[in-house]
């Protein structure tokens, strides 16, 4: 009986043969893209990665770019968030991040210096609290007046009618001299 079973398995893992000097070698099939693993961490938990099958080196996960408006969100959100304790947790009745940056403005633009450095940040931090409270000043009459003699024109221009409208091929040159020689080549016999 095991003699039977032996035959049996031998005859399952030899390669079948389609003629008799060749063994028919079926290639295996590589994945195209990225290989998914799950993979152990050192603190025991699991977490899903990447592998390259070419290489054989793990590869990053391609993690779509965020909408801006989603970064805007964040970002307000951030500004508008009191200020965080040792603890972790929100100081109750404590600043915001914008009334910081607020004061810290409102702080360097009352400055008084001599030092031409700080007198150019004093001068940009008030043109800020300016524009951000006040808007943008409006424009004056030379700026309105600059802006209509000095415009932006569009001139639409046709395209016109050809003589010959009928596209003429142009037939290739025989290349058998360079185009700088302009002459016939002579053999000499004796």
């Amino acid at each position: 009986m095991s003699t039977e079973l032996e035959t049996q398995i031998s005859s399952e893992v030899e390669p079948k043969v389609m003629s008799e000097e060749k063994p028919m070698v079926v290639p295996e099939e590589k994945p195209k893209g990225p290989l998914s693993l799950i993979v152990r961490n050192v603190n025991g938990t699991f977490s899903e990665r990447l592998k390259d099958p070419k290489t054989g080196h793990f590869m990053k996960k391609q993690r779509p770019m965020p909408s801006a408006k989603e970064l805007v969100r964040v970002g307000r959100q951030l500004l508008t968030s009191a200020e965080v304790g040792p603890d972790g947790k929100m100081i109750r009745g404590a600043t915001t991040r914008h009334r910081k940056i607020f004061d810290n403005l409102v702080r360097i633009a009352t400055l008084e210096t001599d030092d031409p450095k700080a007198l150019m940040s004093i001068i940009k931090a008030a043109e800020l609290l300016y524009l951000r409270f006040y808007g943008k000043p409006s424009a004056s009459d030379e700026e309105i007046e600059a802006l209509k003699v000095h415009g932006v024109k569009i001139v639409v221009v046709q395209s016109p009618t050809l003589m010959h409208p009928d596209v003429v091929e142009q037939k290739p040159e025989d290349k058998s001299a360079p185009s700088f020689i302009n002459a016939e080549f002579v053999t000499a016999q004796e």
